[in-house]
């Protein structure tokens, strides 16, 4: 079997790429050449993909320390007890590359919203401090947001 130099150590990692027969004439015509320059370009995509990954992955701007201070005081302007709570933080964002990236905070149960009938579940909490408080409506489907009070 003949090997493609980078390509024959591919393999290793994905054996589903077929061996190249080491006889070009039991290949029709332009079948090699078309299976080099695909596995070429696979060869370049995938170090870019990676390359795409690692720059999704760069630390958020704000810390979740203080994401949960920031719930922390908000839970605590409203004086609503222990029965109320963080109970989760979440970090999110919209797209792979140059989306909007916040943190979501869940509270442990509702709080009233402003509007009769709506629900406050928690906020979401822009890398910039920003916060949106998340409101669900009573017999409403999602929560959708709402600027700060």
């Amino acid at each position: 079997m003949r090997s493609l130099g980078i390509l024959g150590s591919m393999r290793s990692f994905f054996p589903e790429i077929p061996e190249i027969p080491s006889r070009a004439s039991n290949l029709a015509p332009g079948a090699l050449l078309s299976y080099e320059v695909a596995m070429k370009s696979l060869a370049v995509l995938i170090p870019l993909l990676l390359t795409v990954t690692a720059f999704a992955e760069n630390p958020p701007e704000l810390s979740a320390k203080a994401a949960v201070e920031i719930a922390d005081q908000a839970l605590a302007a409203r004086h609503l007890g222990p029965n109320v709570f963080i109970q989760s933080v979440a970090f999110q964002s919209t797209a792979l590359l140059g989306g909007k990236r916040t943190w979501f905070v869940q509270w442990s149960g509702f709080v009233e919203g402003s509007k009769a009938g709506s629900r406050e579940i928690g906020l979401q909490i822009g890398m910039d401090g920003h916060v949106v408080h998340v409101i669900k409506e009573q017999g409403s489907g999602p929560a959708t947001g709402s600027k700060p009070r």
